[in-house]
């Protein structure tokens, strides 16, 4: 027995040491771990609009008015829409919208300069909602003035509005025509003098996308690539 012993010890450490030898290193293997890129952040750009959006009174505007509205961009990007809100609608009551930049550095008066975009297409009015055209990504200038400009198709047509602290210059500027309707023209490229105007403005926003937000990237051991998840 006392001869046995030892030789039993023997085969059970060789059979142990044999196993221990034949156990595979998953740590690194292709099975279950592996190496994985990560990166977390939403990585998309958001929607950024400068305007008016303060919904306070009707203006009954018609047809024979061009209607423009000075703001001050938020951010330098290309553009991507131009929104404004309405308090009528239904049947055939159409909205056109143009943006043009700003005289003030050529004059000393505050008025639209130049046509920078111009519908051609329209949009229908929805009641009480706010209404888009896409814009065809033109860029623009942080701290830069822009007047946004609608046209109607019919009289009466209710754009929202609201009064601002009486500056120094108008805000908002039209052009009227008693002899013509302004739907069927093209936009004027260069308004000219415009003898009218007051401190309110309409509810109209210029929107564009800002620079991707922030992506934190890296490289690191992962497991469970079946799951498509780290654990």
């Amino acid at each position: 027995m006392k001869k046995i012993l030892p030789v039993i010890l023997l085969l059970l450490m060789g059979g142990l040491l044999i196993s221990a030898t034949n156990i595979p290193d998953t740590r690194f293997s292709n099975e279950e771990f592996f190496w994985r890129d990560w990166r977390f952040g939403s990585g998309q750009p958001q929607e950024i609009c400068f305007g008016k959006t303060e919904i306070t009174s009707n203006d009954p505007c018609d047809t024979s008015y061009i209607d423009w509205q000075r703001f001050i961009a938020t951010g330098t990007a290309a553009t991507t829409a131009i929104k404004i809100y309405c308090n009528t609608g239904g049947s055939g009551t159409y909205i056109k919208l143009a943006v043009y930049s700003d005289s003030t550095k050529y004059s000393n008066e505050f008025k639209p300069r130049q046509l920078i975009w111009g519908s051609t297409d329209s949009v229908l009015v929805v009641p009480g909602n706010w209404v888009q055209l896409s814009t065809n990504g033109f860029t623009v200038k942080q701290d830069t003035a822009y007047w946004l400009a609608f046209k109607v198709k019919i009289t009466n047509t209710n754009i929202t509005y609201s009064y601002d602290a009486p500056p120094p210059y108008f805000m908002h500027r039209w052009l009227k025509n008693l002899s013509t309707t302004r739907w069927s023209q093209d936009w004027l490229q260069y308004p000219g003098n415009l003898t009218s105007g007051n401190t309110n403005r309409h509810s109209l926003q210029l929107c564009y996308e800002s620079a991707v937000s922030d992506v934190y990237s890296g490289r690191g051991i992962g497991r469970g690539i079946s799951r498509g998840v780290f654990r």
